[in-house]
């Protein structure tokens, strides 16, 4: 029954009691309860949906705090916009903003990174910069939820999201209005029926009007408690009312919108949990798995696979992301499938997740978790050595797997994922596609391993570095013709490092970029101070990396160079590695037509051990091959390495190069090389690595003494 038709009704029983006085208070306190009734329901609708958005921009900060940590500590600054482009597809997302422990941008989501190293200073930027914990701020018309980065002990800066509050204001305000119009039709349809009948029935409507106001009261104190209980999260409880009227209207509606709501609540809860690209679990949800599976399963029944792909980036670099993203889920699938074919003939439980870029974990449960575990290891390096098909391009991808066991390895979540991502770290530190179990002594190879790279990033800054040069000598007149420019590291507490241990530390961190920048100024510098006094003919090579024949700015980086240091450009040679040169060939051979352009002499280093044939050499805008130690070392006793090394000499002499031997220490040595007509060599039999003073002092002696001969 109708709310004006109960009125009706109610008062036709009334004839004789009515006073305008009744009539009058009656039609205030309808005024008032309409009033109520659209305060409180605007109050809780603005409370539920600010309390939702807050809600989302916390799970949206819990999926992406663990997985910005590693791009934001190693200045992956795809990773990051790959990140923060995720989150800005969710909806109501306004941005997100990753800044450094200064407070200044790190990334904004943008390509272009405009505002890089610039101060935030925004409303809630000094709160975002001295926040150390997580912190919610409301700035005008968006909820804003701030989250510190830490490494260990170590603050990294942190990242802000914004969610706006248009959508829920909306949604407020279009059932604030639905609640205002359904009070006010509802008093209006009672003063127009009621007045004239409450004028007659004073008495009976005082008593009545008393029954009424209870009656709306009631649904009004119902609707409070459960915009109470969503508050609080309990999205599962429902507004049970048989109500025809508008009051069950509103109820109804309010019901609606709070279903909503749960719906909303529901799908963030799957966005965090659930790995967007494969569908597969992601990182949060396979801490939660663990903590499970540790309160149930028994000791050493249980080992965790953390695998990563090696070289990924080259593949994001070379064709794309979104070939990356193929590569990532034609991958997932592959583990997906093998743990179905490959899994072994014991009762053991495999449970597959991506857990940020381009690692994946495997968590393997089962009274024989560790054989299982190494065996299916095994399988994922020699199936992925089949190679992907992206499209038209076939690319073989490799794995670095590190594998800990539970409890051997340790006894929470935390710890046995750290202890497999050590042993992976290993795993890539031992030449990479191999796996390798967790040992405690691992964490300290690695803790040395950070060290040393933290080190080595301000070795340039503390002046710990210096330019050596060991001699390059003509094998019949054993003249000085030249020299290579070595790099040595001197630590103040570390002693001397060996370039063997940071050079390939220096290449896996992308820290040799700025190293050979600063030794190729380093090396020019000494030729325009050594330039009065040396020959004509005299050269100095320089080692170029395959990171930095890989950078498109290489041949820049030389011209700028050669402009500070213009007297230097008639002396210097640069040295690439054979194996780097064809790993990135296509690259590679238009950067060094532009060096030698630029006048640039050219060498092959390590020749002999990147198996280049006749074909691939002639293509090359090379002068001279230096031929790999590891030949001139046992030359004299194994006739496998003189024969190469006869066959290297013969083949660059027949296009006209020139041939180096390194390593020379024996005069034995020296003599078969003279005997098979190569042109230069160079080792400890003339001179070790020098500094400059040093290496000055020998070639001016060595001068003078040619000269008496002459």
């Amino acid at each position: 029954m109708r709310l004006t038709l109960k009125f009706t009704l109610l008062l036709t029983v009334a004839l004789l009691l009515a006073l305008l006085l009744q009539s009058y208070l009656m039609l205030q306190q309808g005024r008032k309860l309409s009033q109520d009734l659209t305060d409180i329901g605007a109050q809780v609708l603005t409370q539920a949906s600010e309390t939702q958005q807050q809600q989302r921009a916390s799970l949206l900060a819990d999926f992406l705090a663990p997985t910005l940590v590693g791009p934001v500590y190693y200045s992956d600054f795809d990773g990051v916009r790959k990140l923060i482009e995720t989150a800005l597809k969710q909806p109501d997302v306004q941005y997100v903003v990753v800044f450094d422990a200064e407070g200044k941008l790190l990334h904004d989501g943008s390509i272009a990174l405009e505002r890089y190293g610039q101060p935030m200073q925004d409303e809630g930027a000094k709160q975002a910069t001295l926040a150390r914990e997580r912190i919610t701020q409301k700035l005008g018309e968006r909820i804003e939820i701030v989250t510190p980065l830490w490494v260990g002990a170590d603050y990294l800066g942190g990242f802000r999201v914004g969610l706006s509050l248009a959508n829920a204001r909306t949604l407020v305000e279009v059932e604030n209005e639905r609640l205002r119009v359904a009070g006010q039709h509802n008093l209006t349809m009672r003063t127009l029926k009621t007045v004239p009948v409450l004028l007659i029935l004073a008495g009976i409507a005082t008593l009545l009007a008393f029954g009424v106001a209870r009656g709306l009261v009631a649904p009004i104190v119902k609707l409070k408690r459960y915009a109470q209980a969503l508050q609080a999260g309990d999205y599962q409880r429902r507004i049970e009312s048989d109500r025809k009227d508008e009051i069950g209207d509103v109820m109804q509606s309010f019901d609606a919108m709070a279903q909503a709501v749960a719906h909303h609540h529901e799908e963030v809860g799957v966005l965090a949990f659930s790995d967007s690209l494969t569908g597969l679990p992601n990182r949060n949800r396979v801490k939660i798995l663990l903590q499970q599976h540790l309160s149930k399963i028994n000791s050493g029944a249980m080992a965790i696979i953390l695998c990563d792909l090696d070289d990924f980036k080259r593949i994001n670099d070379s064709l794309g992301h979104d070939a990356g993203d193929l590569l990532i889920k034609e991958l997932s699938q592959r583990f997906a499938r093998w743990i179905d074919e490959h899994g072994p003939p014991t009762p053991t439980q495999f449970e597959l997740a991506r857990f940020g870029g381009d690692e994946f974990v495997i968590l393997v449960q089962g009274a024989q978790a560790r054989v299982a575990a190494e065996r299916y290891a095994q399988h994922l390096l020699s199936g992925c050595a089949q190679g992907v098909q992206l499209g038209e391009r076939q690319v073989f991808i490799t794995l670095s797997i590190g594998i800990a066991l539970y409890p051997e390895d340790g006894n929470t979540v935390d710890t046995l994922l750290k202890n497999a991502d050590v042993a992976m770290y290993q795993a890539k530190m031992a030449g990479k596609n191999t796996l390798r179990l967790f040992a405690p002594a691992m964490v300290e190879a690695v803790s040395n391993r950070l060290n040393l790279e933290g080190e080595l990033r301000h070795a340039i800054a503390r002046g710990q570095l210096q330019m050596h040069y060991q001699p390059l000598v003509d094998i019949n007149s054993r003249k000085i013709i030249g020299a290579e420019a070595l790099m040595r590291w001197s630590h103040p507490d570390l002693g001397e490092v060996s370039p063997s241990l940071f050079i390939p530390l220096a290449e896996d961190t992308d820290l040799i970029a700025s190293l050979g920048e600063w030794a190729l100024n380093q090396a020019c510098a000494q030729l325009r101070s050594w330039d009065s006094q040396l020959p004509s003919s005299f050269y100095l090579t320089v080692n170029v990396s395959v990171r930095q024949l890989r950078r498109q700015d290489m041949g820049n980086v030389v011209e700028s160079v050669l402009a500070a240091f213009p007297a230097a450009g008639k002396y210097l040679h640069l040295e690439i590695t054979e194996s780097s040169l064809f790993e990135s060939s296509v690259h590679a051979h238009g950067v060094l037509e532009r060096l030698k352009n630029l006048g640039i002499g050219l060498w092959l280093d390590d020749f002999g051990t990147g198996f280049s044939g006749l074909s691939q050499l002639r293509r090359l805008p090379v002068q001279g091959v230096k031929i790999d130690k590891s030949f001139i070392a046992e030359m004299a006793r194994d006739p496998e390495d003189l024969a190469i090394t006869q066959a290297i000499i013969a083949m660059a002499g027949s296009l006209g190069m020139k041939v180096t031997a390194e390593g020379v220490e024996t005069e034995e040595q020296l003599a078969l090389l003279r005997e098979r007509r190569c042109d230069t060599a160079q080792g400890y039999l003339f001179s070790k690595a020098v500094p400059a003073d040093a290496f000055l002092a020998l070639l001016v002696a060595d001068l003078s003494q040619h000269s008496k001969l002459v």
